[in-house]
Protein backbone atom coordinates (compact mmCIF):
# COMPACT_ATOMS: atom_id res chain seq x y z
CA UNK A 1 0.00 0.00 0.00
CA UNK A 2 2.82 2.20 0.44
CA UNK A 3 6.61 2.94 -1.10
CA UNK A 4 9.74 2.34 1.23
CA UNK A 5 9.83 6.79 0.76
CA UNK A 6 6.44 7.03 2.27
CA UNK A 7 6.93 4.70 5.18
CA UNK A 8 10.07 6.16 5.74
CA UNK A 9 9.16 9.17 5.71
CA UNK A 10 5.81 8.19 8.11
CA UNK A 11 7.94 6.51 10.73
CA UNK A 12 10.34 9.17 10.81
CA UNK A 13 9.26 13.22 10.41
CA UNK A 14 5.83 13.70 11.37
CA UNK A 15 3.62 14.45 14.01
CA UNK A 16 0.34 13.05 14.66
CA UNK A 17 -3.48 13.84 14.74
CA UNK A 18 -5.69 11.81 15.28
CA UNK A 19 -9.20 11.80 15.21
CA UNK A 20 -12.55 9.76 15.00
CA UNK A 21 -16.22 9.96 15.77
CA UNK A 22 -19.52 9.38 17.87
CA UNK A 23 -22.20 6.98 16.73
CA UNK A 24 -24.13 10.19 16.23
CA UNK A 25 -21.42 11.57 13.83
CA UNK A 26 -19.81 14.32 16.88
CA UNK A 27 -15.98 14.29 16.06
CA UNK A 28 -12.85 13.49 18.56
CA UNK A 29 -9.56 14.88 18.33
CA UNK A 30 -6.19 14.96 20.33
CA UNK A 31 -2.57 14.66 19.63
CA UNK A 32 -0.66 11.38 19.10
CA UNK A 33 2.44 10.96 21.36
CA UNK A 34 3.62 8.02 18.75
CA UNK A 35 3.44 6.50 14.96
CA UNK A 36 4.30 3.30 13.63
CA UNK A 37 2.94 2.52 10.27
CA UNK A 38 4.50 -1.07 10.17
CA UNK A 39 6.71 -2.59 7.42
CA UNK A 40 3.57 -4.64 5.25
CA UNK A 41 2.40 -0.98 4.58
CA UNK A 42 -1.10 -1.98 5.66
CA UNK A 43 -0.99 -1.81 9.62
CA UNK A 44 -0.44 1.21 11.52
CA UNK A 45 -0.06 2.01 15.55
CA UNK A 46 -0.59 5.24 17.15
CA UNK A 47 -0.14 5.62 20.83
CA UNK A 48 -1.99 8.62 22.69
CA UNK A 49 -2.25 9.74 26.11
CA UNK A 50 -4.70 7.97 28.14
CA UNK A 51 -5.51 11.28 30.14
CA UNK A 52 -6.02 13.47 27.14
CA UNK A 53 -7.71 10.93 24.65
CA UNK A 54 -11.11 9.85 26.68
CA UNK A 55 -13.50 10.64 24.68
CA UNK A 56 -11.79 9.54 21.08
CA UNK A 57 -10.86 5.78 22.82
CA UNK A 58 -14.53 6.12 23.25
CA UNK A 59 -15.43 6.69 20.35
CA UNK A 60 -12.92 3.90 18.53
CA UNK A 61 -14.44 1.57 21.37
CA UNK A 62 -17.96 2.21 19.60
CA UNK A 63 -17.24 2.79 16.07
CA UNK A 64 -13.70 1.49 15.25
CA UNK A 65 -13.26 4.23 12.90
CA UNK A 66 -10.07 6.43 13.18
CA UNK A 67 -8.16 9.07 11.08
CA UNK A 68 -4.39 9.72 11.56
CA UNK A 69 -2.98 13.28 10.03
CA UNK A 70 0.42 12.85 9.71
CA UNK A 71 3.01 16.20 8.98
CA UNK A 72 6.32 16.73 8.73
CA UNK A 73 7.03 19.97 9.99
CA UNK A 74 9.58 21.58 7.95
CA UNK A 75 8.08 20.48 4.62
CA UNK A 76 3.94 20.34 5.58
CA UNK A 77 4.28 16.99 3.65
CA UNK A 78 0.87 16.13 4.88
CA UNK A 79 -0.86 12.64 4.65
CA UNK A 80 -4.24 11.30 6.16
CA UNK A 81 -4.40 7.68 6.81
CA UNK A 82 -8.48 5.69 7.92
CA UNK A 83 -9.25 2.89 9.17
CA UNK A 84 -12.84 0.98 10.55
CA UNK A 85 -11.39 -1.63 12.61
CA UNK A 86 -9.17 0.32 14.98
CA UNK A 87 -8.48 -1.81 18.60
CA UNK A 88 -7.37 -0.28 21.67
CA UNK A 89 -5.14 -1.99 24.05
CA UNK A 90 -2.52 -1.06 26.70
CA UNK A 91 0.76 0.61 25.67
CA UNK A 92 3.63 -2.55 26.23
CA UNK A 93 7.38 -2.49 26.89
CA UNK A 94 7.78 -3.68 23.91
CA UNK A 95 6.25 -0.30 22.44
CA UNK A 96 8.92 1.64 24.22
CA UNK A 97 11.63 1.69 21.36
CA UNK A 98 9.30 2.70 18.86
CA UNK A 99 8.18 5.78 21.26
CA UNK A 100 11.39 6.31 22.23
CA UNK A 101 12.46 6.73 18.17
CA UNK A 102 9.52 8.80 17.79
CA UNK A 103 10.52 11.17 20.46
CA UNK A 104 13.80 11.67 19.19
CA UNK A 105 12.67 12.03 15.75
CA UNK A 106 10.08 14.95 16.88
CA UNK A 107 12.86 16.90 18.68
CA UNK A 108 14.59 16.66 15.35
CA UNK A 109 12.10 17.68 13.51
CA UNK A 110 10.41 20.14 15.62
CA UNK A 111 14.08 21.96 16.52
CA UNK A 112 14.14 22.65 12.44
CA UNK A 113 11.30 24.53 12.65
CA UNK A 114 12.95 26.64 15.94
CA UNK A 115 11.53 24.77 19.02
CA UNK A 116 13.34 22.86 21.40
CA UNK A 117 13.98 19.63 22.75
CA UNK A 118 11.76 20.88 26.22
CA UNK A 119 9.12 21.94 24.83
CA UNK A 120 9.10 18.27 22.63
CA UNK A 121 9.10 16.49 25.54
CA UNK A 122 6.42 18.82 27.48
CA UNK A 123 4.39 18.20 24.15
CA UNK A 124 4.89 14.06 23.37
CA UNK A 125 6.97 12.59 26.29
CA UNK A 126 4.78 10.41 28.78
CA UNK A 127 5.40 7.23 30.58
CA UNK A 128 4.48 4.00 29.26
CA UNK A 129 1.63 3.51 31.82
CA UNK A 130 0.35 6.53 30.57
CA UNK A 131 -0.04 5.79 26.97
CA UNK A 132 -2.33 3.30 25.09
CA UNK A 133 -2.43 2.02 21.70
CA UNK A 134 -4.22 1.78 18.96
CA UNK A 135 -3.78 -0.49 16.29
CA UNK A 136 -5.50 -0.85 13.15
CA UNK A 137 -5.70 -1.56 9.24
CA UNK A 138 -5.01 1.11 6.93
CA UNK A 139 -8.30 1.66 4.18
CA UNK A 140 -7.52 4.85 2.43
CA UNK A 141 -4.60 7.24 2.23
CA UNK A 142 -5.20 11.16 1.31
CA UNK A 143 -2.77 13.58 0.09
CA UNK A 144 -3.33 15.97 2.68
CA UNK A 145 -0.33 18.81 1.87
CA UNK A 146 -1.33 21.92 0.78
CA UNK A 147 -1.83 22.51 -2.84
CA UNK A 148 -3.91 21.48 -5.10
CA UNK A 149 -3.93 17.86 -4.20
CA UNK A 150 -4.90 17.96 -0.95
CA UNK A 151 -7.76 15.77 -0.04
CA UNK A 152 -7.36 13.16 -3.32
CA UNK A 153 -6.49 9.54 -2.20
CA UNK A 154 -3.55 8.88 -2.73
CA UNK A 155 -3.34 6.37 -5.61
CA UNK A 156 -4.88 9.13 -8.01
CA UNK A 157 -3.64 12.48 -5.97
CA UNK A 158 -0.15 12.05 -8.68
Amino acid sequence: MTDTKLLNLLNTCCDAVVGSRSADLVPSVCWGMGFHMHADGQHATVWLARAQAGQLLADVAATGQLAVSLCQPITNISIQLKGHDAQVRDALPADDPLLQRHLANMAHEIGLVGFGVPFVHAAFHRPLEALVAVDFTIDTQFIQTPGPGAGQPMATAG
